[in-house]
């Protein structure tokens, strides 16, 4: 629910958004903690799908045995995409950790 907030003089106006300010008065904005929250859930989204694609295989394998040949050329497919993308976010992800403690 907007908030009026009325300004010295002004009319009143909506107030749309946070409430509170998001850095706390007295300190300096840092956007590192912004990226670093950004990288961790890409990388754990990646590794989540990552694991999804093995969980779904095994219960192709277990429970559909007679399509495995359709589920492998599937996983032909995806598996190495997959690796591709969450070892570039890993890399990133790490490499610019690495490349902030050489800089400190």
């Amino acid at each position: 629910m907007p908030v009026e907030r009325p300004d010295k003089g002004a009319p009143p106006s909506l107030v749309v958004g946070p409430q509170r300010p998001v850095v706390k008065e007295g300190e300096v904005y840092n956007p590192e903690k912004q990226r670093d929250l950004v990288r961790t859930l890409t990388t754990f989204g990646f590794i989540f799908v990552f694991a999804l694609t093995i969980c779904a295989a095994l219960y192709v394998v277990i429970w559909h045995s007679s399509s495995w040949s359709q589920a492998k050329e599937l996983l032909d497919l995806l598996l190495p995409a997959e690796t591709a993308l969450i070892g570039s976010a890993v890399g990133f992800y790490f490499g610019s950790k690495a490349a902030q403690s050489d800089h400190s």
